[in-house]
């Protein structure tokens, strides 16, 4: 069986709890499904011009937290590729952010979508300072029935760790829902806090770090079924390949 090849995409720092919860979480998967992942870490900074040269070799990514990114378009162009060509994908907290500002850009045309921490005076800001900040904070959230964050659950509510002060504005939240796009988790203010795309292998984004369980020596449900699903992804394009 060939290992399965996970992209960490973020300026990695070790100062980042996220960062090292996210590396603990990789080791609790490789034991656990004795090493059939691997995963290479990439900077923002090594994004280069050919996207599909450098990320297609990988089974899935990860667009990891501790945002502003230092090549904030990259991250857009390796959003725009891997949601296009079905790529299993999850975002945490700066990851999600930047995947509703990419799916803004160019799915929903707002082409000046833009993020307000980097750019305050932005005309369509996607992701807005939030009204309460969320640092080293948990929250309790709802999931929604019939999503796909449901069935990993398998439950309507729970509780998860933040880290963050910005997210989803809701004065653009009728511009995003469609048969193909579900919000999928929210605060028990109706505060968006996940989203997922319907008809994708496995996109989610979530503004909360699931990632924090693996602190306690648990591989997050969330983070697992990602896993699993890239094993799937990669079974497929190996046996396509081999046509």
């Amino acid at each position: 069986m060939r290992s399965v090849n996970i992209c960490l995409l973020g300026d990695y720092s070790d100062q980042v709890l996220a960062h090292k919860a996210i590396l603990a979480s990789m080791e609790i998967a490789q034991n656990k499904y004795k090493d059939q992942f691997s995963y290479q870490w990439i900077q923002t900074c090594d994004i280069k011009q050919e996207i599909s040269s450098k990320f297609s070799n990988f089974d899935a990514v990860w667009i990891v937290p501790a945002s502003p990114y230092e090549n904030t378009q990259g991250v857009l162009d390796v959003l725009f590729y891997i949601r296009t060509h079905n790529i299993p994908f999850l975002g945490t907290c700066g990851g999600y952010q930047h995947a509703l500002i990419e799916y803004a850009k160019n799915v929903l045309s707002i082409n000046d979508a833009d993020h307000a921490e980097t750019n305050p005076n932005a005309i369509n800001p996607i992701i807005m300072l939030l009204s309460c900040s969320l640092i080293e904070k948990p929250e309790k959230i709802t999931v929604i029935k019939g999503s796909l964050l449901y069935q990993i659950y398998a439950d309507t509510e729970f509780e998860e760790q933040f880290h963050c002060s910005f997210g989803f504005n809701h004065n653009y939240l009728h511009k995003f829902e469609s048969q193909s796009f579900k919000f999928s988790a929210f605060n028990l203010l109706n505060e968006v806090r996940a989203f997922e795309l319907i008809a994708h292998p496995f996109y989610i984004g979530t503004s909360f770090q699931p990632e924090r369980s693996a602190f306690k020596g648990i591989l997050h449900p969330l983070v697992e079924h990602f896993l699993l699903t890239a094993i799937k992804h990669s079974e497929t394009r190996f046996v396509e390949k081999g046509k």
